[in-house]
């Protein structure tokens, strides 16, 4: 390989400063304190923080972040922006006039105006009917797929199935004995006795579909949540929450300073039951908004198979690879450090010239 002239070296090194100049980043615009000034006059009046950075030409994200460092609550702002619009709508303002003012979309006020409500790309109108408009739902065929009641599903080895109790009803019509049906099901002979005791029928015969679902009867344990019975408790979250603490930080203090009194405890999802569940309360409505998420209700967690893949093609262990590799015959085989080192090394000979 040739060496590098005088020339050479010129034009490279001409070229590496016309590509640093190229990549160089244009520096950060500084804001006076009269354009911060300006714009949330604007936010203030407009309720928006789009439509105010929009009027002033500013970034919408610059502007979001100088109200989260101002402390304001952009969700407290929208609700006021709502209570005005209805309280315009009120006085026989029309629905643009009404809309311009508040800075609303008039889309967005037409679903006021008709009780529509948005939450997760869909729109769930008055009559309980929900739009959605995700166009990416995959619609599986389950014509072949049977569904198990909730009640007929296993709970755990620890407790009969639905499986079991019709093997306890065919083998004792065999004339098996209890304790030849308990060996076959790998259980107690008191177990078998007390099943079909307890929830045979009238005439003496045992059904397993009646069983089971008298025995799902039995399952619930209904009793008041504990932050209906405990007055204390119920006040200590409620103060906690209105300050915009999270479930597990109440939780984490309760044990902080209440380290005796192990009737002031209680578990994060307690406490999101009692937000949630109207069934379950405790906690008054209006306490709901102080949660940081916002939500009046759950967001179901997807399960591991309906994740997203972090990559397109599957992972493959490293003690999966094929033989082939071991040779490194093909680039494409090299560890990334192998390939690291032979740039590195590529790199020094060639400045070393």
């Amino acid at each position: 390989m040739g060496s590098i002239g005088p020339c050479n070296t010129q034009h490279y090194s001409g070229v590496a400063t016309m590509v640093s100049e190229q990549t160089t980043r244009a520096p950060a615009r500084t804001f006076t304190d009269d354009e911060k000034a300006s714009f949330f006059a604007a936010f203030e009046r407009l309720g928006s923080i789009r439509l105010a950075a929009e009027e002033l030409g500013f970034k919408p994200m610059t502007c979001r972040h100088w109200v989260t460092l101002a402390g304001i609550d952009v969700k407290v702002a929208q609700r006021a922006r709502r209570t005005e619009y209805f309280r315009l709508r009120a006085d026989a303002v029309p629905r643009k006039e009404a809309a311009r003012q508040v800075g609303l979309n008039i889309r967005t006020a037409v679903d006021w105006d008709q009780g529509i409500r948005h939450a997760d790309n869909r729109r769930v109108l008055p009559d309980g009917r929900i739009i959605d408009y995700n166009k990416t739902v995959t619609v599986l065929s389950d014509s072949h797929i049977r569904l198990t009641p909730a009640k007929l599903k296993p709970i755990n080895s620890r407790y009969l199935s639905l499986v079991d109790r019709e093997a306890i009803r065919d083998l004792s019509a065999t004339g098996m004995s209890i304790r030849s049906i308990a060996a076959t099901l790998r259980r107690a002979p008191s177990t078998i006795s007390r099943e079909i005791i307890r929830n045979r029928q009238n005439n003496l015969t045992y059904l397993p579909y009646a069983a089971q679902r008298a025995a799902a009867a039995r399952r619930p344990r209904p009793r008041e949540a504990k932050l209906v019975t405990e007055e204390g408790l119920r006040q200590f979250v409620q103060e906690k929450l209105q300050i915009r603490w999270s479930p597990e930080q109440i939780c984490q203090a309760l044990v902080k300073h209440y380290p005796t009194d192990k009737d002031m405890r209680v578990v994060p999802e307690t406490i999101y039951q009692a937000l949630y569940m109207q069934a379950r309360g405790g906690l008054r409505r209006a306490v709901q908004e102080a949660l940081r998420s916002g939500r009046t209700r759950r967001k179901p967690q997807k399960t591991e198979s309906a994740r997203r893949p972090r990559f397109r093609d599957p992972m493959v262990m490293i003690a999966d690879r094929p033989p082939e590799i071991e040779d490194r015959a093909v680039p494409g085989h090299w560890e990334s450090q192998c390939l690291c080192q032979a740039v590195l090394s590529i790199g020094i000979s060639a400045g070393s010239w």
